[in-house]
């Protein structure tokens, strides 16, 4: 009888164990989705399948654990065995208590809570990001303030440029009409020259220069009628004005004496728009120039905006307004690029650009064959800016395509196209013009333009497809015939860089194969294209990084952080893809688009927040994802260089290039009309036909100054237990794959980059 009561007791004990662990003996996942579990170990056949980690529960406190409980915790033993073992042999290891410390619970972190889903991790970086900015009262968020305190980001301390001498103009043109105008045509080349540029410099000497006329002939016959006038042109009066009040007063600063001279009305459109060529030209290289030469020469040109904007000529009114938009994309300026563009679409569509069956039908059947082409053009370069900007922030077409009837412009060269002609179909092309770029432009913009509204917005598959993946295979063979047609050097009759080319092309990819409204669950497809193309984006901003070729800033910014955080999405979330990327790869990878985006701090100031969000994305998910020897050694720093957060901020004057600002740095050196005393001022005035070393070193390659990327153990813990409490809140891990993940880290990856670039560049009024 004694015996029986322990008896008793220990089959009560054992009975209630075992219905407690056949309870919870299912894992997580399988119960969670209510599906049968097979209990295999060390995973179960559906995890397995699905290539998720397969967790339990214990059965005393409930907890989340690996199925692999005793093996997890052998390894994590076995770990901080050789941890010790290297703190007792190398008594210069860092404090070995704090740092196992946090290594114990990182990695239990890791072990137990996997698989976390890529949107956690990026709401935690932001939110990491932003305490980190909240105790540094916010100075990390705009690098300008620190380089100049006294710039509020306004036009205040910045003075209008003075007019450069002939020699700078024509590098200044040389620079658009090879790398600008055959993006966007604004200008037809020998009536710009012969409206513009000859009645402020004099005689044109198409000897010695290319203006997009590498193999062919600039057409005089535009404007030699002028050389026979025998008039003084403005730069010769401009010259000799400001001669006069330094003879006077030789202590006086040149652009003090430039604002005094005032130019008559008949020269201030034409130094309207140079100036504002002047202005992109030097933003189109913005790296080689010091950082406010762009806006001096902005401001130089609204001198004489009021003049323009009275013109009679609509078109050429248009012309003003598109070449200031521009300008705005590569430039913050009040009022915004948006602002802008809403001017230029309703002058648009005033006019009937985007309806050329209605200017037949109406009083303006008689418009000649040149103004017909020029309205043709005029349109489109409105169609690609607008296009452009609703591709990369996600806003609305101003003028949808369904309304649009018009055709592309001639591809024939400028210098074939003439006024009054007995040609009248412009219908003819030409194997060599820089026209064919414009004409690449505008049809990469109308793909965008359909992927965006297919993709991105409440827009229907069209009727004469089957569904979306019909669709999608047209759009994928249309941008490859795209790209099989694009013109070569020779075809294109102009300088300009191809690269521009594969830049659109992949990021027209990462569009199609990314996470999108339409698409929140990417195929192992999308996943290998998505990797191709990001590091094709990072490779190409890479290579204009060191040819100092760089031109929008902020579309720098967004395209790089788009392509390098799909780039860890994909590497995050496909095994494949990471069998396809090791660990020194990914390195080299993270590492440039982390350089590129170090040379925007400065002259973008959204540049700073991105550059750390993908810093801290990049060390997480290499932690989360690629953990061994190799990823012991990247942060040890073996064969590796990459970004340290106090790296972001060695700045010289807004420049990662120091030795760029020792060949330029005050904007007066561009000009003949220096006042210093060691400048012979009479002798510059006599030679305006000397060069002037603009960029003396814009030929050499540049390469960016080494940079680490590195955590230490205090930054990695205080991530991950933001993570964890995050995570904690949440209630569930989500699996890769699942729709409301696609959502949450599509809203993250648009939405991060787009409201800061939008409030900077696009909203000021």
């Amino acid at each position: 009888m004694s015996s029986e009561p322990p008896a008793k007791k220990q089959k009560t004990k054992s009975s209630q164990d075992l219905k407690l662990s056949r309870a919870i003996s299912a894992c997580k996942r399988c119960r969670t989705k209510k599906i049968k579990c097979d209990q295999k170990f060390p995973q179960c056949g559906k995890c397995q399948a699905n290539n998720v980690e397969c967790i339990g529960v214990d059965p005393v406190t409930g907890r989340e654990i690996p199925r692999s409980y005793i093996v997890h915790l052998e390894e994590r033993v076995k770990v901080l065995e050789s941890q010790l073992a290297a703190v007792s042999k190398n008594p210069s290891v860092k404090d070995s208590n704090e740092s196992l410390k946090s290594l114990s619970h990182n990695e239990e972190f890791i072990k137990e809570r996997e698989p976390i889903a890529f949107s956690k991790i990026m709401s935690t970086a932001v939110k990491v990001q932003q305490k980190i900015s909240d105790n540094s009262n916010g100075q990390h968020f705009n690098v300008s303030k620190i380089m100049h305190p006294n710039d509020d980001g306004g036009d205040e301390n910045i003075s209008p440029a003075v007019l450069p001498p002939k020699s700078t103009a024509l590098q200044f043109l040389q620079v658009f009409f090879h790398q600008v105008n055959p993006q966007i045509p604004l200008f037809h080349r020998e009536e710009f020259l012969r409206d513009y540029f000859i009645p402020i410099y004099g005689e044109f000497d198409d000897k010695n220069i290319s203006l997009a006329s590498n193999t062919t002939s600039i057409n005089t016959s535009f404007f030699q009628h002028l050389y026979n006038k025998q008039e003084v042109c403005w730069f010769d009066t401009y010259k000799s004005e400001i001669q006069k009040i330094l003879e006077t007063n030789r202590d006086l600063n040149i652009q003090t004496v430039s604002h005094r001279v005032i130019p008559p009305i008949k020269f201030r459109k034409a130094l309207y728009f140079l100036n504002l060529v002047f202005a992109i030209a030097t933003s189109t290289h913005h790296l080689r120039y010091p950082v406010h030469i762009s806006e001096s020469f902005k401001l130089a040109a609204m001198k004489y905006s009021h003049d323009v904007e009275n013109a009679p000529d609509q078109l050429e009114h248009l012309q003003s307004i598109l070449l200031y938009a521009y300008y705005s994309i590569m430039r913050p300026t009040n009022p915004g690029v948006w602002y802008i563009m809403g001017d230029a679409l309703r002058i648009c569509v005033d006019l009937d650009l985007q309806n050329e069956q209605k200017t037949k039908s109406k009083s303006n059947i008689n418009i000649d064959s040149f103004t017909r082409d020029k309205r043709r053009r005029i349109f489109w370069c409105t169609y690609a800016i607008d296009r452009q900007i609703c591709f990369y922030l996600d806003r609305p077409f101003g003028i949808p395509d369904e309304s649009i009837n018009t055709p592309y412009p001639t591809n024939l060269d400028d210098s074939k196209i003439i006024p009054r002609d007995v040609i009248t179909d412009y219908n003819l092309s030409d194997d060599t013009s820089y026209k064919t770029v414009s004409l690449a432009y505008f049809k990469i913009r109308n793909i965008q333009s359909q992927v965006t509204k297919i993709l991105y917005t409440s827009g229907e598959v069209p009727r004469k497809y089957n569904d979306l993946n019909h669709w999608k295979q047209s759009i994928l063979l249309e941008l490859s015939h795209w790209h099989n047609e694009l013109p070569n050097e020779s075809q294109m009759n102009c300088n300009f860089n191809p690269i521009f080319f594969q830049l659109n092309y992949h990021h027209t990819l990462l569009y199609i194969h990314g996470l999108s409204p339409k698409n929140y669950k990417l195929s192992l497809n999308d996943y290998k294209q998505l990797s191709i193309s990001a590091k094709e984006v990072i490779n190409c901003y890479t290579q204009l990084l060191h040819t100092k070729s760089i031109n929008y800033t902020w579309a720098g910014v967004h395209n790089l952080f788009m392509a390098g955080t799909s780039y860890l999405y994909a590497l995050y979330n496909s095994p494949e893809i990471r069998l396809d990327n090791p660990i020194q790869q990914v390195k080299i990878v993270t590492n440039n688009c982390l350089l590129v985006l170090q040379s925007f701090l400065g002259r973008c100031d959204v540049a700073t927040y991105c550059c750390e969000i993908f810093h801290n994305l990049t060390m997480v998910i290499l932690k989360l994802r690629y953990q061994g020897h190799e990823l012991e050694d990247f942060e040890n720093g073996k064969n590796s260089s990459s970004v340290s957060k106090e790296s972001l901020y060695r700045i010289n004057n807004g420049n990662v290039h120091s030795n760029l600002f020792h060949l330029v740095t005050e904007l007066d050196h561009l000009n003949p009309l220096n006042s210093s005393p060691q400048f012979n001022i009479d002798a510059t005035l006599d030679d305006d036909d000397k060069p002037v070393p603009v960029d003396a070193g814009s030929n050499s390659d540049v390469s960016p100054p080494p940079i680490i990327l590195q955590w230490n153990d205090h930054d990695m813990e205080s991530f991950f237990k933001e993570l964890n409490n995050d995570n904690s809140r949440s209630g569930s891990v989500i699996s890769p794959g699942q729709t409301r993940e696609g959502i949450e880290t599509f809203e993250l990856l648009h939405s991060m980059p787009n409201e800061i670039i939008w409030d900077e560049f696009f909203t000021k009024q």
